[in-house]
């Protein structure tokens, strides 16, 4: 659930079957996206998750900007090392 849509460009998609990743993922990694496995957890908590991950809001502070910056630039070195491969 979490593997494919990281593979899309601008997507940080973290994986929550509780509370506090989803809180985390939002708060330290920028994630724009949550994964949750339908069979991991019940709907009550399901709900939870969501509504933590929703009004989660990314930590502008120096350390999560630069862990979300190191996101990027690999974002961008893969992208550019696939496009080579395609290219060649």
């Amino acid at each position: 659930a979490v593997m494919a849509p990281n593979k899309s460009a601008g997507i940080r998609c973290g994986l929550a079957h509780e509370v506090y990743p989803a809180h985390q993922s939002a708060e330290h990694d920028d994630a724009n996206a949550i994964a949750i496995g339908a069979w991991v957890i019940g709907r009550a908590i399901a709900a939870e998750v969501v509504e933590t991950f929703v009004n989660a809001r990314f930590d502008n502070d120096d350390d999560t900007v630069r862990r979300v910056q190191k996101l990027h630039a690999l974002e961008r070195n893969s992208a550019s090392e696939l496009s080579k491969e395609i290219t060649q």
